[in-house]
């Protein structure tokens, strides 16, 4: 998917870096680094592009899309492969064992220096990451393989779907990146959190309002919103609880009295003649003033 000379247009290598030595950690940094990304289907049409396959299915506007895309996926994957071969580039393996070149006119870099270009190369890969999941959304309904992958599901399956509207809750500087990242936590605060205060037939009609943009009820558009206020500012906490811990409780506690307050715009949670229910208990210490903020109750 890349060679060493296009990997030059990303990194600084030696004219004396061959092919040889570079190409076969392409794979390894493949699946390491993208394919969480990009799925299965993505990665196969590239390759077909990048090998201008005669046997694709791709037809001439979908083979523009995919050369398009293949220009934001080379600059990262050359990093990353970069750092996966880096280890083995001054070593050749042969009948003569583990040899290595002679260094010539040349003087070993520090392993100070080695460690901050690694850092630097491995951030700009991530940099990298990041400009192609805003174009994978930008034109997400140029590239149908992937809205039906599990990686773009990796993104969407809760109730906040994208990182701009994460974003307005919480600054995350807008980055799908970070947002990924924080997909294992948003689950949590969805099922043990925010789950248990709108009961699981409320929390799935209003997810799939949500997804569908319904906009009939304004009671229900309303929780929808205080809901996804809540999941950001909640999932916050963990990485910044002395910015998070006081609006996280305060939001949660508006969405509690919200549906409190509308017992007939939320029939799932109330039935006729039912009591308002309440969340359990949540604590979240501060360390700053030495108390709790509590949540439900």
């Amino acid at each position: 998917m890349i060679t060493v000379e296009i990997a030059r247009q990303h990194l600084k290598l030696t004219t004396t870096l061959e092919d040889a030595n570079f190409t076969p950690f392409i794979p390894d940094a493949l699946e390491r680094y993208l394919r969480p990304f990009l799925g299965d289907t993505v990665i196969d049409n590239l390759w077909d592009v990048y090998n201008s396959a005669e046997d694709t299915e791709l037809t001439e506007q979908q083979i523009e899309d995919y050369t398009a895309l293949l220009a934001k996926v080379q600059p990262p994957l050359a990093r990353f492969t970069f750092l996966v071969a880096a280890p083995s580039l001054d070593i050749n393996v042969g009948q003569q064992g583990f040899t290595t070149a002679g260094s010539g006119n040349l003087v070993p870099a520090s392993e100070a220096r080695v460690k901050r270009f690694t850092e630097s190369i491995e951030r700009l890969g991530w940099d990298g990451v990041e400009t192609l999941l805003r174009y994978l959304f930008a034109n997400k309904d140029k590239f149908t393989p992937w809205t039906a992958s599990d990686a773009y599901k990796a993104f969407t399956r809760g109730f906040i779907r994208s990182a701009e509207r994460f974003n307005s809750y919480a600054d995350i500087d807008g980055s799908y990146l970070k947002f990924y990242r924080l997909n294992q936590s948003i689950a949590l605060v969805e099922t043990l959190q925010v789950e248990p205060l709108l009961g699981s037939e409320l929390f799935a009609a209003l997810k799939a309002e949500n997804i569908a943009g319904t906009k009939t009820n304004v009671e229900r558009v309303k929780a929808i919103d205080l809901t996804c206020k809540a999941i950001a500012l909640l999932t916050m906490v963990a990485e910044d609880p002395t910015k998070y811990s006081v609006p996280a409780n305060h939001i949660y506690n508006m969405l509690r009295d919200h549906l409190n307050a509308n017992p007939t715009d939320f029939p799932e949670l109330f039935p006729s003649g039912a009591d308002s229910q309440r969340a359990p208990y949540s604590e979240y210490e501060n360390d700053g003033e030495k108390g709790f903020f509590v949540f439900g109750g």
